[in-house]
């Protein structure tokens, strides 16, 4: 029984059944429903006390202090009749029946959370797998690229004319962008090697770059290398030593390997600029590297060499200062060049060349018999045989001993002996015919006849002088 307005009032079984309905029981908030069977049980016990005639069941009121935050509980009141023991074992069976159902629900909850648990761990363990799988794949990937590129770097060789001929390969960079250019100073450290690694040369070379005064490999090589690079070079022998070789330690088509490092890199000199005294030194050094190139044969390269040297010497419209004994040694370079110049040409056939380079020399000394004798020589090629009779007659008189005037003038005087007995058989047999027609002249033709077979004996005659000197001479 309540108080409500200060009049009390009885709580029927029906109210009672109504409020359990609704007490709020556990922490998830969530109401607790008796089950059927509960129900059952609670009418029948009401019903009993009607029928016992009990219509006064005091409730006792559980004050907020007493209540549980979780679970609250109405108890009746301790009544003398069995009606107030039922309540309370009704009560009782609802906190069961809802912690049995909180605890079924916790479990099942707690199942489902666990196989999606595990539906979820089964699928992290595959993409994790998958994901370790690609992430090995890639790091193999990565040692394989990164061991290529190291196999790259240590095999790396620049295929300089692209032909395989001549290969660079760098062992200790220099500084970037500081390559030579065309007719820079440079000084290189040299080491030679044999294909059989027996090592020929290992000096400094100070040369022009570009101007042919070292082998055509190390020029090439040297043009693409920065300052303080170290490099490995193979060649062929054609940008070596050549088909020749250089005897006694260099044999013929020998492929050289060369150990360069560039050690230093000046402007070029300038030629009008430089003292007389150096132009000499310049001079000198790429005759003699003239010299060497014809020595093995290679006679483009001494041509080149040469008239380098000459740009060195020349005085072209004077203005060279010094001593007259360093003009005149610069004077005698020149001419050398120009000898040894028309020497070179001659072997290349360059007929024409060969000539202008002699006329130099002899315009300045007239006497010179090695430049007497090629010219005798570029007359005997060009057929022309007695100017080169002419000339070796008097290269002859200045050095009587020569023998090889004396075979060059023996050969000639032959050859001019062959040409005269050709031409007169020639014209012989040209002749032939009309000789005999003039002597038995046709009585009845008359002396008209005998006339125009001379004319045409004349003009058969001139015919056969001009295709002879065709022969002479235009071979």
């Amino acid at each position: 029984m309540s108080q409500e307005n200060g009049k009390s009032v009885e709580a029927s079984p029906l109210t009672l059944l109504t409020d359990s309905d609704n007490i709020e029981v556990g922490s998830d908030d969530r109401p607790s429903i008796p089950s059927l069977s509960a129900r059952n049980v609670i009418e029948d016990s009401s019903i009993d006390s009607l029928k016992n005639g009990i219509t006064d069941m005091p409730v006792t009121e559980t004050s907020a202090e007493n209540m549980d935050a979780a679970n609250v509980s109405v108890v009746p009141k301790s009544s003398t009749s069995g009606s107030g023991q039922d309540v309370s074992r009704e009560n009782h069976l609802s906190a069961e029946i809802k912690q049995e159902k909180d605890s079924e629900y916790q479990q099942l909850n707690g199942t489902q959370k666990v196989e999606n648990n595990c539906d979820k761990s089964e699928t992290c363990v595959e993409e994790t797998e998958s994901i370790s799988s690609h992430l090995a794949a890639s790091v193999q990937e990565i040692e394989e690229c990164s061991s290529n590129l190291d196999e790259a770097k240590n095999d790396e060789w620049m295929d300089i004319l692209g032909n395989g001929q001549l290969k660079k390969k760098v062992l200790n960079q220099g500084r970037e962008n500081s390559r030579p250019t065309q007719g820079s100073l440079v000084t290189v450290k040299v080491q030679s090697f044999l294909e059989n690694g027996i090592c020929f040369q290992d000096n400094t070379e100070t040369f022009i770059l570009g101007d042919g005064d070292t082998l055509s490999a190390i020029d090439l090589t040297v043009a693409l290398m920065n300052f303080g690079e170290k490099a490995e070079v193979t060649s062929s022998s054609r940008f070596a030593y050549g088909k020749h070789g250089r005897e006694p330690d260099i044999p013929a088509d020998a492929d050289v390997h060369f150990t360069l490092e560039l050690l230093d890199v000046q402007p070029g000199p300038d030629v009008d600029k430089l003292p007389t005294i150096e132009r000499l030194a310049y001079g000198e050094k790429k005759r003699e590297r003239g010299n060497e190139l014809f020595g093995r044969k290679d006679f483009s390269g001494a041509i080149n060499s040469y008239s380098k040297a000459i740009k060195f010497v020349d005085a072209g419209g004077g203005g060279l200062d010094g001593e007259a004994s360093v003009l005149q040694q610069m004077l005698d370079c020149k001419l050398k060049c120009y000898n040894n110049m028309a020497a070179s040409q001659l072997k290349i056939g360059a007929i024409e060349a060969a000539m202008r380079s002699l006329h130099e020399v002899l315009g300045v000394q007239p006497d010179n018999i090695k430049a007497l004798y090629r010219l005798g020589k570029v007359y005997s090629s060009k057929g022309q045989t007695e100017q080169a009779v002419a000339i070796l007659k008097k290269a002859l008189k200045l050095d009587p001993e020569s023998k090889l005037l004396h075979r060059e003038l023996s050969w000639l005087t032959k050859q001019q002996q062959r040409e005269a007995e050709t031409e007169k058989s020639l014209y012989k047999r040209m002749m032939g015919d009309i000789s005999v027609t003039a002597k038995k002249p046709n009585k009845k033709q008359g002396g008209g006849v005998l006339k125009w077979t001379l004319l045409a004996g004349g003009a058969i005659a001139a015919a056969a002088s001009v295709l002879f000197a065709y022969y002479k001479y235009g071979h």
